[in-house]
C-alpha cells in the first residue's frame, strides 16, 4: 500500500510579539477545550484567559474554515504546524505540514486573516509538494499560494500542465 504525503514549509515574516500573538490565536482556533468559542457569548473564562482581539480574530477564523468547507466542529485541526521563530535570520511564524501533511486551503485562509490582523501588506507565498511512498502516475505534484490581504490566489502543477496541453492542443488546431 502507498502512503501520500503533502510537505511545505516557510516563515510569514513579522515581529516577533506578533509572531506569539498569531500562534495564540490558532492554538485558540483548534482548541477543542473551547467549544463555546462560536456561542453568540463565549463564556467568562475564555473571555478572561485571551484577549479581546484575539477572541475576535479566532472566531473569525473558525467560522470561515467552516463556512468554507476546510473545518468541521466534530474536527478542529488547522492540519499545520505553526510556532514563533526567530532564527536563521528570519523572525515571524514559521508554517510547516505538520509531518505528512499539510492543508494548503486551511493555511491560507489562516494566513490571510492574520496578514488582516495584524495589518500587513506585504504578501507571502508558499508551495506544497505531493508525493508517495512508492511510484504512482498520480503520487506527484504540488501547487503554490500567493497571499495577500485582499486575495487568495493558488495554482496547482496538474492544472498548470493541462493549461500548456490545451494551448498546445489549440495552436496545432488551427494550423491544420
Amino acid at each position: 500500500m502507498a502512503d501520500y504525503y503533502s510537505s511545505a514549509s516557510f516563515v510569514v515574516a513579522m515581529t516577533a510579539e506578533q509572531a506569539a500573538v498569531a500562534a495564540t490565536i490558532l492554538h485558540l482556533v483548534q482548541d477543542e477545550d473551547h467549544p463555546d468559542l462560536l456561542a453568540r457569548r463565549p463564556s467568562r473564562a475564555l473571555r478572561q484567559e485571551y484577549a479581546p482581539e484575539v477572541l475576535s480574530r479566532a472566531r473569525r477564523i473558525r467560522r470561515l474554515l467552516i463556512n468554507n468547507g476546510d473545518m468541521e466542529l466534530d474536527y478542529l485541526a488547522l492540519e499545520f504546524d505553526f510556532e514563533p521563530m526567530t532564527s536563521e535570520g528570519a523572525t515571524g511564524l514559521w508554517v510547516s505540514d505538520c509531518g505528512e501533511h499539510i492543508n494548503g486551503n486551511k493555511a491560507a485562509t489562516c494566513i490571510q486573516e492574520l496578514l488582516r490582523h495584524f495589518g500587513l501588506d506585504h504578501p507571502v507565498g508558499f508551495e506544497v509538494a505531493y508525493h508517495c511512498s512508492k511510484a504512482r502516475l498520480d503520487a506527484f505534484g504540488g501547487c503554490a499560494f500567493f497571499i495577500t490581504r485582499k486575495s487568495i490566489r493558488w495554482n496547482s502543477t496538474m492544472c498548470w500542465l493541462e493549461q500548456q496541453f490545451q494551448r498546445l492542443k489549440a495552436r496545432t488546431s488551427t494550423t491544420d
